[in-house]
């Protein structure tokens, strides 16, 4: 209470306190939708990744990725039989 008896100064730091409040909630709740968002680095960064690495490696990283592929590939899951019977050593 002020010493003229009024209310005015009090109301006034009540509406501020009441204004960071609504502030601080709206911020806390942006920050929460942002992080459900982000799901990782994505696409973008496995081909920054892929452009740093030396040709070497890139070769062998694609024998990688395409034998895994061939691994997967619904159309051979039962295989060549010949290369079954008489399997070749690994290169």
């Amino acid at each position: 209470m002020r010493a003229d008896g009024s209310k005015g100064a009090n109301m006034s730091y009540m509406a501020d306190a009441a204004t960071w409040l609504v502030v601080l909630i709206g911020v806390v709740a942006l920050l929460a939708t942002i992080r459900r968002r982000s799901r990782g680095p994505g696409s973008a960064a496995a081909g920054a990744v892929y452009d740093m690495l030396n040709e070497d490696k890139r070769n062998a990283l694609e024998i990688i990725v395409e034998q895994r592929a061939e691994a997967r590939d619904p159309e051979d899951a039962d295989g060549n039989l010949p290369d079954l019977e008489n399997p070749s050593p690994l290169r």
